[in-house]
């Protein structure tokens, strides 16, 4: 929808230059290299919750910093597939299904 994404990769000596002039960069410089691994097993067993799927998760948060003006609209974007729901709305029904039961 008129929007790319960009696909470089910075040298770690780059990166090792702005640790010296990045206050940013020095939080992330030591990280960098490191893979992590992260599970939602607690939260699917004990809470009984089932995350979303990844894909549909960035494709919402992409759209919804669109819609939000942070990132500004292209000429071609069409919007998103289906209507988002907003935070108000999101709070709306939490407070209403609490209130119900």
């Amino acid at each position: 929808q008129g929007y790319s994404i960009p696909q470089w990769s910075m040298p770690m000596a780059g990166a090792w230059v702005l640790w010296y002039f990045s206050g940013v960069m020095r939080r992330i410089y030591p990280k960098l290299g490191r893979v992590l691994h992260f599970s939602n097993e607690k939260m699917r067993t004990e809470l009984g919750i089932e995350p979303r799927d990844i894909r549909s998760t960035i494709l919402d948060t992409c759209y919804s910093i669109i819609e939000n003006g942070i990132v500004p609209k292209m000429d071609n974007y069409r919007g998103p597939p289906t209507p988002l729901v907003t935070s108000e709305e999101s709070d709306h029904k939490i407070l209403t299904s609490n209130i119900e039961t």
